[in-house]
């Protein structure tokens, strides 16, 4: 069977219809699932490395209570426990 055969009989009726059908159901999932992990991204990623100030995003928001701890100095020192 030649390409030309398999793709005329793959786009012939209903078979063809169906796997269409999926092509664009798996693209509008695509879509969507982009839109949201990119929306994630933005909310959990800092902008910039060095955070500013009105930066609400997760990262910068960690970054900010670890150095209110005090953990950020870097005389800071840790002692791993050995078993």
């Amino acid at each position: 069977m030649t390409v030309k055969k398999a793709l005329l009989k793959i786009f012939k009726g209903n078979r063809g219809q169906t796997s269409v059908e999926y092509i664009l159901l798996l693209a509008a999932v695509a879509a969507i699932l982009f839109s949201i992990l990119t929306g994630l991204r933005d909310r959990i990623l800092p902008r910039v490395t060095p955070c500013p100030p009105d930066d609400l995003s997760l990262g910068c928001s960690l970054s900010r209570i670890v150095s209110a701890m005090g953990t950020t100095d870097p005389t800071f020192r840790y002692f791993r426990i050995r078993k």
